[in-house]
């Protein structure tokens, strides 16, 4: 009997190691494919290497390179927290139809949208809409500065926060990478040391967020080699990314920071390896718990909703019902929950409590499709898949018509402070809306009305200027 469970178990590990290896590489392929595609339909091809970019990262670091560390540790992680391996094959198998749901509707968009056959090729586009586009990339690297300095202080602008606080957050962790590489080249100096400090800032303000770092170097490394292609951006990226990694292996983890101001209004800042991010772990075992965490502890997403306790509309309605500001709606919910005034009921916190219990309060990076399996079963898995892929096409449509400010805001969509992925799930679509969207429609409102006002005035007083010489004569 022993040796028959101990074959069984082997032909488990083979079963179960093969399945994972050609879903992995299955998922690769067929982004492969679809990226080849998109940059047949889509006029703007930068904006499609960005988009794939992050697919085949996400997909290389999250699926692949876990499946490998896995099969390589027989699965180590996943025995010491009991996760079913056929269940993580499982979980495999709803990504990959995910995938493919959400490229089949990005391709399907795009060939729709694209009206223009003429390509706009990487220096014609760093021209398109020049002005507005350096416009806007100044004001939302000025703006995440002077928010982050301004939450320091405890200074609140009232509704102007209310309404561009999210859109220079999120936005100001892309902008200041891209603008201090692009004016290696482009730009003039004061808007690359504005880059250099938003940068900085951006780094200093997550260093105890690991994925936003990482995430942050990567698209240095898409807009040094893909963009730039030139020496010197590239020895600045790899200068960075080896600085991170001899602080991540020397000290034993990134840096912590604390900021401290006193009565009389001293600041005080102490920069630190932080202690509680020292683990136990080797550097390998180290990337395999951290890069295996999404699909590892995902899997309870399938067990959720096996068992009946699906989250169905709720995350999705109370993400909605966050438009209006706490100010004007103080009960409103908390968007993405699953209880309204529940925080800890987001899937990122249900899942790693259920595999590491109710008392804990982490949260952790999870699979998009497996949360919208938990939401509605297969049928969410499609539907909120397509409506992902819906999402960033029209994205990636309306963006790249303001020129090259348009990179930074496909990645801010993507959600860069560490939950990085282009197929994002529905209920952050719904207060990205409202958070991203409607903010940065009304920001090229201003500019626009701005510029124009500014025209027209220019236009009244040379004509009022031209007439009176004219009497004169």
């Amino acid at each position: 009997m022993q040796h028959i469970f101990s074959d069984f178990i082997v032909i488990e590990y083979l079963v179960s190691s093969v399945s994972l290896l050609f879903l992995s590489i299955a998922m690769l392929c067929i982004a492969y494919f679809a990226w080849r595609v998109a940059r047949k339909i889509f006029n703007v091809p930068i904006m499609i290497d960005l988009i794939f970019f992050f697919v085949f990262v996400k997909m290389g670091l999250y699926y692949f390179l876990p499946t490998l560390m896995r099969i390589a540790s027989n699965y180590k992680f996943e025995r010491e927290d009991n996760v079913s391996i056929p269940i993580l094959v499982l979980l495999y198998l709803i990504e990959m139809i995910s995938w493919s749901v959400w490229f089949t509707v990005l391709l399907s968009v795009l060939s729709v949208v694209t009206k223009s056959k003429k390509r706009i090729e990487l220096n014609d586009f760093f021209y398109y809409k020049y002005l507005e586009s350096k416009t806007l990339l100044f004001i939302l690297a000025s703006g995440f500065i002077t928010f982050y300095a301004f939450g320091i202080l405890g200074i609140y602008l009232g509704l102007f926060s209310e309404v561009f606080k999210s859109l220079f957050g999120y936005t100001g962790l892309a902008v200041g990478p891209l603008l201090m590489m692009l004016s290696l080249r482009y730009y003039n100096n004061p808007l690359f040391f504005l880059g250099v400090g938003s940068t900085l800032l951006s780094i200093f303000s997550s260093s105890n967020n690991r994925g936003t770092i990482v995430y942050l170097v990567i698209f240095m490394l898409f807009v040094s080699w893909f963009m730039l292609r030139d020496k010197w951006s590239k020895i600045i990226t790899c200068s960075t990314l080896c600085a991170l990694m001899v602080m991540y292996f020397a000290l034993g983890g990134l840096f912590d920071r604390s900021i401290f101001i006193d009565e009389s209004g001293r600041v005080a800042v102490n920069i630190a390896a932080d202690p509680e991010k020292k683990g136990a772990l080797s550097a390998l075992d180290e990337i395999e718990w951290r890069f295996g965490a999404s699909t590892r502890i995902g899997t309870a997403f399938i067990g959720l909703y096996d068992r009946g306790e699906a989250a169905g509309i709720n995350p999705i309605k109370h993400s909605l019902m966050g438009f209006l500001p706490r100010s004007i709606n103080p009960n409103k919910p908390v968007p993405s929950t699953l209880v309204a005034d529940d925080i800890f009921s987001m899937g990122m916190y249900i899942i790693y409590r259920e595999i590491y219990g109710y008392d804990t309060y982490n949260m952790v990076e999870f699979p998009t499709g497996a949360h919208f399996y938990w939401e509605f079963g297969m049928p969410g898995v499609i539907v909120l898949s397509a409506v992902s892929g819906l999402y960033i096409a029209l994205c990636a449509y309306f963006f790249s018509k303001l020129g090259m400010v348009a990179l930074p805001l496909i990645v801010s969509v993507f959600k860069p402070w560490g939950f990085v992925d282009p197929k994002i799930w529905v209920s952050d679509i719904a207060m990205q809306l409202y958070q991203i969207i409607l903010p940065l429609m009304l920001l090229i409102f201003i500019i626009r009305a701005f510029r124009y006002a500014s025209k027209g005035i220019r236009q009244f007083l040379y004509l009022s200027v031209d007439t009176h010489s004219k009497i004169n004569r």
